[in-house]
């Protein structure tokens, strides 16, 4: 008797024991949670702190809007509206001021279309095409993120080698911590865009675009007709003074 009221006594102490640490245990798995929680959210927030400050110091809304399609159909319409308006306004009264009248106008009329027309739309190529991104360019070592040096207009010599090994000659790899991949040589970090740019030349605020390897001839071609028409319309103004 007195032995199977020891085992009940005994079972008994076991269950408020276990009674006892349920809580304990409980309460070190919930600040187990708790802290795996602080430490992903403390990772994502030194994460967003690395892009934000080495980046755009420009508010998120503000930001979206500058390169928004409605921002940039407002910045081209401004550009379609001020040589248009130089052909259709004031050329009609300038031209006979000048003594250009009747059919000699009408090579005049033809450059300033041409002109027009080659800016608006290279600004407007400028500004809607993408850049180029490096998602799709992979490392020829991925591994160790390094890419082989190549001439891109002879494709049949191969990659270039050392001199002194004979190795193929090798891009030094280059890591993007915000977009948490490989960049390609001469790519980089916009920190507008908040994306990696294939030859990357700045970001414009005009264009709401970057200026890279798929649009950057047409931004120098914008400028170049720009500068263009300028000199073509100071040509026209200087016989009047």
């Amino acid at each position: 008797i007195h032995s199977s009221s020891s085992r009940s006594t005994m079972a008994e102490m076991r269950q408020r024991g276990q009674a006892a640490d349920a809580p304990k245990m409980e309460s070190k798995q919930g600040d187990g949670d708790a802290a795996a929680a602080a430490t992903a959210d403390g990772a994502e927030g030194e994460q967003k702190k690395l892009h934000v400050g080495r980046g755009s110091k420009t508010p998120d809304r503000c930001r979206r809007f500058l390169l928004s399609t409605p921002f940039k159909i407002l910045v081209l319409t401004l550009v379609i509206v001020v040589p248009s308006y130089g052909l259709m306004s004031f050329a009609p009264i300038a031209l006979p001021v000048l003594g250009i009248e009747g059919i000699l106008q009408v090579p005049i009329y033809l450059i300033g279309i041409w002109l027009t027309v080659q800016f608006i739309y290279n600004f407007a190529m400028s500004q809607f095409t993408d850049p180029g991104s490096t998602m799709s360019v992979k490392p020829t070592y991925e591994a160790i993120g390094q890419y082989e040096m190549v001439f891109a207009d002879d494709a049949d010599r191969g990659p270039l080698t050392q001199v002194d090994s004979g190795e193929p000659l090798l891009y030094a790899p280059n890591w993007c911590d915000h977009c948490a991949h490989w960049k390609p040589p001469r790519a980089h970090h916009c920190s507008f865009c908040r994306r990696c740019t294939l030859r990357m030349d700045h970001h414009c605020p005009f264009t709401g675009n970057c200026i890279g390897y798929r649009n950057h001839g047409h931004f120098v071609l914008m400028y170049t007709f720009a500068i263009l028409g300028l000199a073509y319309a100071l040509a026209l103004l200087l016989p009047s003074h």
